[in-house]
């Protein structure tokens, strides 16, 4: 089976965070994540070679939502599209404290910047924090999660929908088969697919799929799960992890 996946938006963001030294935890809340967006761009405010990839991260992003698999309904998707991403990112910069000035939090700083400044500001954190979209403009949700358990901002419930090899029948039933897992077998995942490639995760899904339907829908007592070896970054340690044959 062909293993291509997309990396989702919200994979866009960490990456970018990870490569500037910030961490951005799966289980991190929104409240986190804004304050340590914040700080880096407190902390990297007189770097230029900081600012020239954060606009071509944030061009992404929207591109995503705009026009992507994922967009958003079309009132929104139209505000996006309307957005220079370059001047908001020059106007997002000159509105952060210069270095005399009081820091404050980024609660405060928010309320200085202009609406369209403040959506750039907004769509990077909530990718950051794991969900794709601002709650309450999401679209319906795709052909194959109807009737799904998994929370829809969840790294699984996003890798299987990012999984281009994957037809809408047999993400459905990995949805499902996926769902049904211990909560902390789901948090393990969700913590593995934060640090995997996306070809790594996509290699992964596609034996979930094989072990789901040999089992009936369900999973057996001990699923493959991806060990530390297929991953470039820390790995959950939660449980053992067999190496799957492929």
């Amino acid at each position: 089976m062909q293993t291509s996946i997309r990396p989702t938006t919200t994979q866009r963001v960490r990456d970018f965070l990870l490569a500037e030294g910030v961490t951005a935890r799966p289980w991190s809340s929104l409240d986190e994540t804004y304050a340590a967006l914040y700080k880096l761009l407190r902390a990297r405010c007189d770097d230029n070679a900081f600012w020239k990839p954060l606009s071509g991260l944030l061009r992404d992003v929207v591109a995503d939502a705009a026009d992507g698999p994922r967009r958003l309904p079309a009132p929104q998707a139209e505000l996006l599209r309307s957005w220079d991403v370059e001047e908001l990112v020059r106007d997002l910069r000159r509105a952060l404290p210069g270095r005399c000035a009081s820091a404050g939090d980024y609660r405060g700083f928010s309320r200085t910047l202009a609406a369209p400044v403040l959506g750039g500001f907004l769509v990077l954190g909530f990718a950051a924090a794991g969900c794709d979209t601002p709650p309450g403009e999401g679209d319906d949700p795709p052909a194959w999660a109807e009737g799904c358990a998994l929370d829809s901002s969840s790294e699984i419930y996003d890798a299987i929908g990012g999984a281009d090899a994957l037809d809408d029948l047999e993400k459905s039933g990995l949805c499902t088969c996926l769902a049904a897992m211990q909560s902390s077998w789901q948090q393990g995942l969700s913590e593995v697919f934060a640090s995997c490639d996306p070809e790594s995760i996509a290699s992964f899904l596609a034996v979930y799929v094989d072990e789901c339907e040999a089992n009936g829908g369900t999973l057996p007592t001990d699923p493959t799960a991806p060990a530390e070896s297929w991953c470039w970054g820390a790995a959950y340690k939660g449980v053992s992890f067999p190496i799957p044959e492929r």
